[in-house]
């Protein structure tokens, strides 16, 4: 699905682009609740799932995804599983991060540069952009591309110990031991008595000389 930063649908901007692709027109060019439904809709024909055939989503955890109430009754309605990444994982656990986009944008400048030699004293356009993602895209998309994705990640086949011990290191700096609340409660408690000022009163009394006799 490409996402173009226009109000109004141009088809010449799916010029040559990639066979099956489609394209959704949003002002700022960039994925939304609307437009990511969008893509959700063509996803559920192309799986296929039904109650005897779940499908697994692993989605990550941006706004598009993760705060569409439609998109999660959608999922509910056609057996489809959404799990997100935790935050700030996707580098290690997305396969499409781990294997695919690398490649896809090494190929992506690699079309750029050879388009701008055979045309020379011209710059890329959007017009130009679904005939050189056509290009790079199938340089990148395998299947052995797609394999090496789920197994770097751990995810399938499924190894919890795909990630060496040193990768969680910078995890210990915000580890904090739980407290129980009574004990933070009584904690609270016993530094507002210190603080409380004293009620009691300690005068000094005079001293009284008897009489000389």
């Amino acid at each position: 699905m490409f996402v173009f930063p226009r109000k109004k649908e141009n088809p010449l901007l799916m010029d040559d682009a990639p066979p099956g692709s489609f394209a959704v027109y949003q002002e700022s060019g960039r994925i939304n609740k609307e437009t990511f439904l969008v893509w959700f809709k063509k996803f559920i024909e192309h799986s296929n799932p039904g109650p005897k055939k779940p499908v697994l989503l692993i989605i990550d955890g941006h706004n598009s995804h993760t705060k569409s109430l439609e998109l999660i009754n959608l999922a509910r309605a056609n057996n489809v599983v959404l799990l997100c990444f935790p935050p700030h994982t996707t580098h290690r656990l997305q396969p499409l991060d781990v294997s695919f986009m690398a490649p896809l944008s090494s190929f992506y400048e690699q079309e750029t540069r050879k388009w701008l030699i055979n045309h020379p004293g011209s710059c890329v356009t959007i017009y130009q952009v679904g005939k050189l993602f056509k290009a790079a895209f199938s340089r990148a998309d395998t299947v052995q591309t797609a394999v090496k994705g789920f197994e770097k990640t751990g995810i399938y086949p499924f190894n919890r110990d795909v990630f060496p011990e040193y990768l969680f290191e910078p995890s210990e700096t915000t580890e904090k031991p739980l407290y129980n609340t009574s004990e933070l409660k009584q904690a609270s408690c016993n530094e507002d008595v210190e603080h409380q000022p004293s009620t009691s009163s300690s005068k000094t009394m005079p001293t009284v000389e008897p009489p000389a006799m």
